[in-house]
């Protein structure tokens, strides 16, 4: 197989408060491989596994000079993906379509003669966004009867934690 890409970062600072960071990246990948049945051997190509063509994630901050507050909100884009692979030429590949999630981020920062820190609180999938799969591929070309099937297996609902940076 191969795999090749290009990832872009940017980040903006104005006057004021507010900032901007963000990141694209794109991949280019092709797994080639054999399915074996015995006396039969047939070629077989796919995206890698877990690999998406595009991830996209947008922070927008706000750090105020003179208070020891800050608040990032994170918008996650991941493009579509293989999980599982057929295994016969007549199975399915299972993908998991297209996510968009948020998350968010408030921070506390502590200095003094010892010790500089920083407490964040954060919320992953602050809209609660659920991995939708599809069934692709199957018998003839995919024309299977279950080739488009979407189906929800996991909701992995919000996810909040706290964490603390320090340095001495």
């Amino acid at each position: 197989g191969t795999i090749s890409g290009i990832e872009l970062e940017g980040r903006w600072k104005g006057e004021g408060p507010f900032s901007i960071n963000g990141n694209y990246a794109f991949i280019d990948s092709t797994l080639n491989y054999d399915v074996n049945q015995g006396l039969v051997v047939t070629p077989l190509e796919t995206r890698f596994p877990f690999q998406p063509a595009q991830i996209l994630n947008l922070t927008l901050g706000w750090e105020p000079d003179g208070i020891p507050w800050s608040v990032f909100l994170t918008a996650n884009f991941t493009d579509e993906y293989p999980t599982v692979l057929r295994s016969e030429p007549d199975d399915y590949d299972v993908w998991q379509l297209p996510q968009f999630t948020l998350d968010l981020v408030i921070a506390r920062k502590f200095e003094n003669d010892w010790m500089d820190a920083t407490v964040s609180l954060g919320i992953r999938n602050l809209s609660e966004e659920s991995r939708i799969f599809e069934y692709r591929g199957g018998p003839i070309g995919g024309a299977g009867a279950s080739n488009g099937l979407v189906y929800t297996a996991e909701e992995p609902g919000r996810t909040v934690y706290i964490e603390l940076k320090g340095t001495f």
